[in-house]
């Protein structure tokens, strides 16, 4: 691996490893809202809000970067505003004197602004990436990265729960969510000065053919992926919908008390694409792209029903579970490198934004889902909503091998 290469895989996954972090804080927020607010299509719309912000901007933020010349920077920007979002949640929860007991407005809006800053990363720093390596390598590239982004997760899954549980103790519940958050953002901020410091000296990002001022091809671009787009969207709505309410399950099922048990759970589960990311990414240099498209998207099915069929945690269950994370959470080097076999050099940048803009559409409409069926009026029941959504993914696994053969090439 050459220098220059080097120190662009060293600053963009620093960039993933925050950007992941600050995000995976979500679903471990939810368990406190629980003491205030009973609803869980309440939970559902504030996840919507984040992914869906995430989904809407990302084609045109990235865009946007390319021609600014400096998409380093800009995914800086990004860690600064979901920073900011998140120290808004926690602000939403300031007891009466300040601000109502919850401020819904301005949950929403700390979410969708979360959600927004989110937006900024993948997009760019896959094309970063792309663009600095061979493309007999990007699954590699990408799985490493990919594996910063995953650390982030399953790091500030513990790191988070830690803050919650102490602050708990010390301050009680409320009050623990309102610091917490606020806690979680300032250190955001704090890595966005230093990330930004090194961009900011440092132009990255700027392919010729990603530039310019012309209009963004999104309709051959879509044509070209839909099967891809479609895929993502289902995986998505399966693996955020689960993923945003596991916590909750755990607690309402017994396999976990709210603190640092949780937090090693959840982590767990999150450290799975740690070693599948690289690992995934290997294989679709080797092996081809449909073949682990199908693999991944089949396997975080079948280990989240495998996971719902047993009544204990330990140990098959906390297994199933990991090996779940691993293969529903290591999407990051498999869609961007098939997306970049099926389009042309001026399309790619785009095409990471829509490949992007689908995840978050998933993530958006997958809490929105899982809460919508674990309504009495429906399933009733957060397991079965899983059950369900694990289902879907099953079903979607197959339409992998539609994928117009271009993005199945090996290497």
């Amino acid at each position: 691996m050459k220098t220059e290469q080097a120190r662009v895989l060293v600053l963009t996954s620093v960039s993933h490893f925050v950007n992941d972090g600050l995000s995976a804080v979500l679903p471990l927020f939810f368990p406190l809202l629980t003491f205030l607010v009973t609803s869980s299509i309440l939970y559902g719309a504030i996840a919507a809000a984040f992914y869906a912000l995430s989904s809407l901007s990302s084609p045109l933020v990235s865009a946007r970067a390319y021609r600014s010349g400096n998409t380093g920077r800009w995914m800086g920007y990004g860690l600064i505003i979901l920073s900011l979002g998140t120290m808004g949640m926690g602000a939403a929860l300031i007891p009466s004197g300040v601000l109502p007991s919850i401020s819904y407005e301005l949950l929403l809006l700390s979410a969708s602004a979360a959600g927004f800053g989110s937006s900024f990363f993948h997009p760019m720093g896959a094309s970063i990436i792309q663009d600095s390596f061979d493309e007999e390598v990007h699954g590699m590239a990408l799985g490493i990265n990919g594996t910063a982004g995953s650390l982030g997760r399953a790091l500030f899954s513990v790191i988070s729960t830690s803050i919650f549980f102490y602050l708990a103790i010390a301050y009680g519940r409320h009050y623990s969510a309102v610091l917490g958050m606020l806690v979680m953002g300032i250190a955001g901020l704090a890595v966005a000065a230093v990330v930004l410091s090194f961009f900011g000296q440092t132009v990255v990002g700027r392919s010729p053919a990603s530039t310019g001022r012309g209009r963004i091809p999104f309709g051959p671009i879509l044509r070209k992926i839909w099967v891809l787009v479609a895929i993502t969207v289902v995986r998505n709505i399966s693996g955020t919908g689960i993923l945003i309410f596991l916590p909750t399950y755990l607690i309402g099922r017994g396999f976990a008390s709210y603190g640092i048990q949780l937090g090693i759970i959840m982590t767990l589960v999150l450290s799975g694409p740690v070693v599948g990311q690289p690992l995934f990414g290997r294989m679709s240099d080797r092996l081809g792209r449909r073949a682990s498209l199908f693999i991944t998207t089949a396997g975080s099915g079948v280990f989240m029903l495998a996971f719902l069929s047993t009544s204990s945690l330990y140990p098959y269950s906390l297994a199933f579970l990991v090996l779940f994370g691993a293969f529903a959470y290591s999407g990051f080097p498999i869609l961007l490198p098939i997306a970049f076999n099926l389009l042309q050099p001026e399309e790619r940048a785009a095409g990471n934004g829509v490949i992007w803009a689908a995840i978050g559409l998933g993530s958006a409409a997958g809490p929105l889902a899982s809460g919508l069926l674990a309504e009495p009026a429906f399933a009733g029941s957060y397991s079965t909503a899983f059950a369900i959504l694990s289902a879907l993914t099953l079903a979607a696994s197959s339409a992998a091998f539609a994928v117009r053969a271009e993005g199945a090439r090996r290497h």
